[in-house]
């Protein structure tokens, strides 16, 4: 891991997939989350689409 982009002591890394079109995959953003510190537990999806009518809370 890159120590410029390593959490301060006692940070916990949080991941946050984000699918703002058809065309992006969360599958593929989800894989690539744990690579970069945030555990399996800890990574949300949000299925939202940029310039609609939201439908729920988000993040």
């Amino acid at each position: 891991m890159n120590t410029a982009n390593a959490p301060a002591p006692g940070a916990v890394r949080v991941g946050h997939a984000r699918c703002s079109t058809d065309e992006q995959d969360v599958v593929v953003l989800t894989e690539q989350l744990p690579a970069l510190g945030a555990p399996q537990d800890l990574i949300y999806i949000d299925r939202g689409f940029s310039g609609t009518i939201p439908s729920g809370a988000s993040l």
